[in-house]
């Protein structure tokens, strides 16, 4: 810890290097006695204490939150005219046993202990999710064919269950939404919701002055920040203001201009009884946690999954829709009747097979699909863009090299950056770096200096961890000579590399260049060869004659420029 905040007084000038160098040198001698391997898994913790910090300064790795939207599930609506309780039923009835059903906030805990009943009256053999801890054997076993939750993210059939053998779809019955009253204790969270919501249409229609859209975003970053604290205790720093932020919020959405906003705007639904507002949101991370279920990561990818929505509400169902591909920009809900249903669930029955083989300790014949690589880019901040088009990444550090990690579809990629080129000609041997053997140029290159030699040994010992290596350096000739160079270092440490190239920093054009594969192109490379020779050749020879000539060692002269010189 002293090594932490001895970085902290450094970072404000408060210490000197030496100090920090010291400090650095014992924490050094500590790693060196590492053993074993240390595994930090968490389904809910917030890694935000300082001594969290301890992993990175010990063991090189830091405990993140990776927010990742990998899943290959089917995600299905059904509009329906019919009671939704009569459908589900049906529904049930034809997908079989390994479900999960999730009743929308429209329903309260009576209405989902009267469904329970209801589907075990229908020959169904269903249970609530308050008794999980007693059924879940049965569950498991196949004794008991489908579970009922609520459709929030709250909920431990959204959250708490990892089933990859046995859940094969999760039917929503209604759309999932979130409702905040008003007058509620957590209010603040529905405002907050709400508000940010109501922004672009407020901002859009021009009915709050710039005075009052600042103190908007004012009081939403209040809310952000204190809303849960607030909550869970009454004793907080921030409770004045919150309340503040609290108050403008209800003064302002009781004003016409907004609740006229709020009647045309589907993604905000403001329901009054008596004196009593409520809220109502539909709630995307609930929709996305609850049918996450269906599709876990196993050793040969990702299980497929079934997910339905029945609805009556086109509304709700369309701001879903919407919403969705915010979270996943590929993914999209579908007609029910559109799916080839016989075929995709011979497919979701398949990927259960395999899971239950590989719970038995047994190695599927399909093999292990699941794919490793590392992807080298030339700059940090291109790696860091890369990584976050995928959530949040975990960040390791190998040496002096940053690592960004993210899983992708089938494949987990390890993001690092080379910080330009490695190496470059020697400058003490032969004709600045240059030997001459017979009619034969023979250029000798080496790492630029120790940090980028220190680079290397960090990425060979990347490159052990992988399946494969793409050389993802700029497209041009100084990227293809780096991309080389890191070719002829890595090739003893991993037996698949391959260059990549792309000309924007995009999603797209990132997953494009990693299908579209190719080797090195040599002739850019001696065409680099060249241009770097003869800057030598020339720059350095021009340089000291005009130092010698003039008398200033600081003064030279490049290959480019020199034949435009008089």
């Amino acid at each position: 810890m002293n090594l932490i905040n001895l970085k902290r007084m450094f970072l404000s000038k408060k210490i000197d290097e030496d100090t920090l160098n010291r400090a650095q040198e014992e924490v050094t001698k500590i790693k060196e006695k590492r053993k074993g391997v240390l595994i930090v898994s968490s389904a809910t913790t917030n890694p935000k204490s300082r001594k969290v910090l301890l992993f990175r300064e010990l063991l090189d790795f830091e405990v993140g939150k990776v927010v990742s939207t990998l899943r290959n599930v089917i995600d299905a609506y059904k509009l329906t005219p019919k009671d939704l309780i009569e459908e589900t039923i049906s529904e049930i009835k034809r997908l079989g046993k390994g479900g999960l059903v999730f009743l929308n906030t429209d329903y309260k805990s009576d209405d989902l202990e009267k469904f329970v009943h209801l589907l075990n009256k229908n020959g169904i053999k269903a249970a609530s999710y308050e008794n999980l801890s007693k059924v879940l054997e049965d569950f498991k076993e196949g004794k008991i064919d489908v579970l009922v939750g609520f459709s929030t993210y709250r909920n431990p059939l959204a959250r708490g269950i990892d089933l990859p053998s046995v859940i094969r779809y999760a039917l929503f019955v209604g759309v999932p939404k979130m409702k905040f009253n008003l007058d509620a204790k957590e209010s603040g969270r529905g405002i907050y919701y709400a508000i940010l919501m109501l922004m672009p249409h407020i901002t859009k229609r021009k009915v709050l002055s710039e005075t009052e859209i600042a103190k908007v975003n004012r009081y939403l970053n209040i809310l952000k920040k204190s809303t849960y604290a607030i909550e869970e205790s009454d004793e907080n720093p921030l409770k004045k203001a919150y309340e503040e932020a609290v108050s403008f919020f209800k003064e302002l959405l009781q004003r016409q201009e907004i609740l006229e906003i709020i009647e045309t705007t589907p993604e905000v639904a403001l329901v009054k009884k008596g004196d009593t507002l409520t809220f109502v949101i539909v709630d995307i991370t609930g929709y996305i946690q609850a049918s996450g279920r269906t599709s876990r990561l196993i050793a040969t990818g990702l299980t497929k999954g079934l997910s339905l929505v029945l609805t009556n509400d086109m509304k709700a169902l369309t701001v879903l829709r919407k919403k969705l591909k915010w979270f996943v920009e590929e993914v999209d809900l579908v007609p029910y009747e559109s799916l080839d249903l016989d075929k995709l669930i011979k497919e979701i029955d398949e990927d259960r097979r395999i899971a239950r083989e590989i719970e038995k300790g047994k190695i599927p014949k399909e093999g292990f699909k699941f794919n490793t690589k590392l992807v080298k880019v030339e700059s940090p901040n291109k790696a860091r863009t890369i990584a976050s088009f995928y959530g949040k990444p975990l960040r390791r550090r190998i040496g002096n090299l940053d690592a960004f990690e993210i899983i992708m579809k089938d494949t987990i990629l390890t993001i690092a950056a080379s910080k330009g080129h490695v190496l470059d000609l020697n400058k003490t041997k032969g004709y600045f770096g240059v030997l001459k053997r017979d009619n034969t140029f023979i250029p000798l290159f080496e790492p630029i200096d120790e940090d980028r030699e220190n680079i290397l040994k960090s990425l060979r010992r990347l490159s052990l961890e992988v399946n494969e290596v793409l050389l993802a350096s700029d497209p041009d000739t100084e990227g293809e000579k780096i991309s080389y160079d890191l070719w002829l270092n890595l090739s003893p440490f991993s037996k698949d590399i391959k260059r990549i190239e792309f000309h924007e920093i995009t999603k797209h054009a990132f997953e494009n260049a990693i299908r579209d594969l190719r080797g090195i192109n040599i002739n850019l490379v001696k065409a680099q060869f060249l241009s770097r020779i003869a800057d030598r050749f020339v720059g350095f020879t021009v340089s000291q004659y005009i130092q010698r000539e003039n008398g200033f060692k600081t003064l030279s002269a490049g290959r480019v420029q020199t034949p435009v010189l008089e």
